[in-house]
């Protein structure tokens, strides 16, 4: 069975072709797998939108400067996305700062509030290792 899907996000279209084959619970799988990564690209253009939204902070009484855009890697329900965030400086102090960080990330973490929120909630009904965390959320939260 061949499954074709294209979402318009915006000006952009995403297209995915995935052939589902072997057995049932394979194909239900690759199916899961598909969703998992519409949602993906989904969420990432939602991100990235709000992060371009982020009013521009203020340094010695002025707004700081616009110096481009960085791309951070944040893990999210449905695997890592790539945001575009801006980068404000101050002329005066030479003070930098990424505002939409606060917005996107949890903490100092580099995975989304919804992934923090699901691993406190696995962690109040069942005690894990790193392994589990490993498993659920990837490497960069397990050596953290």
């Amino acid at each position: 069975m061949v499954v074709q899907i294209t979402v318009q996000i915006g000006d952009q279209e995403v297209q995915w072709q995935k052939t589902l084959e072997g057995t049932p619970a394979e194909r239900e799988e690759a199916g899961h797998g598909v969703g998992r990564e519409v949602a993906r690209v989904i969420n990432e253009a939602a991100l990235t939108e709000a992060a371009g939204e982020v009013r521009r902070p203020c340094c010695w009484g002025r707004r700081m400067e616009n110096r481009g855009c960085r791309a951070i890697t944040l893990r999210g329900l449905n695997g890592p996305m790539r945001i575009k965030r801006t980068r404000d400086r101050c002329r005066n102090c030479g003070r930098e700062c990424l505002p939409a960080d606060s917005l996107l990330e949890c903490g100092r973490h580099r995975i989304t509030r919804p992934l923090a929120k699901r691993v406190c909630q696995l962690a109040t009904v069942e005690s894990f290792d790193s392994g589990s965390v490993f498993c659920l959320a990837g490497p960069s939260v397990a050596q953290q």
